[in-house]
């Protein structure tokens, strides 16, 4: 009789990556419907193993802290990203954007011309997240 045990260690890694890059994915599209319906820039910041959420304020041109370092799944951290300095922002038509992280509400303007990607990795596997151009969706490549 032989026994086959499935190698949870690789299923756990593959389930922790998967679930992390799902969770990122609804972050994302809440921060750009987030914008739509607020009527305020939102700005997602990534850094190695967390990303935060800022909104621009109603009061004055500066950034209001939502949500501070969202972790990702231990074991899970960003594996690289094509956006400059790390940030991604939307306008209030969902616009994406990814000015420098000094920039104020005010001064955000590059919008994004080519695709960009978030690269989330646990171990030797990594998940794409894009974000397109112009409408700003966000969706995890296959």
């Amino acid at each position: 009789m032989v026994f086959v045990t499935p190698q949870t260690g690789t299923f756990s890694k593959n389930a922790t990556l998967e679930a992390s890059i799902n969770q990122l994915n609804s972050d994302v599209s809440l921060a750009r419907e987030r914008a739509m319906h607020s009527g305020r820039k939102q700005r997602i910041v990534f850094a190695e193993t967390t990303y935060t959420f800022y909104q621009e304020s109603l009061d004055s041109d500066t950034w209001q802290t939502l949500e501070t370092s969202l972790p990702f799944m231990k074991g899970v951290s960003i594996a690289g990203t094509t956006l400059s300095d790390s940030q991604l922002l939307f306008g209030v038509n969902a616009m994406p954007y990814e000015d420098p992280q000094s920039d104020l509400p005010s001064q955000v303007d590059a919008a994004l011309t080519v695709a960009k990607t978030v690269t989330i990795g646990y171990d030797s596997e990594t998940r794409i997240l894009r974000i397109s151009p112009e409408t700003g969706y966000v969706s995890v490549d296959d």
